[in-house]
């Protein structure tokens, strides 16, 4: 079972506040910065939605820049080496 919470006063407070028994053993990984989790709060799903259908409108008209491109700049950016053809779906423009 995995649950998220939050250090408050050097304590972790478990999101939901689960009814847990005393003296349960449990284990605690702290998540990276750079971590994929749950959106900030406040979270607005239309937005986010709106976001992403205006965003799937311009790829669609040609508007933005090929993947490869974008693949070496992050490549460049964060020093993993160059993007190979066979890394990169031979699908994209």
């Amino acid at each position: 079972m995995s649950i998220l919470g939050t250090i408050v006063n050097g304590a972790v407070v478990f999101d939901g506040s689960p009814k847990l028994p005393e003296g349960m053993r449990v284990r605690v990984e702290w998540e990276d910065d750079d971590d994929i989790g749950a959106p900030p709060e406040p979270y607005d799903r239309e937005e986010v939605l709106a976001s992403l259908r205006e965003s799937f409108e311009d790829a669609k008209a040609g508007r933005g820049r090929p993947i490869k491109e974008v693949m070496a700049e992050i490549a460049n950016e964060f020093k993993t080496g160059r993007f190979g053809h066979s890394q990169i779906s031979s699908q994209t423009p």
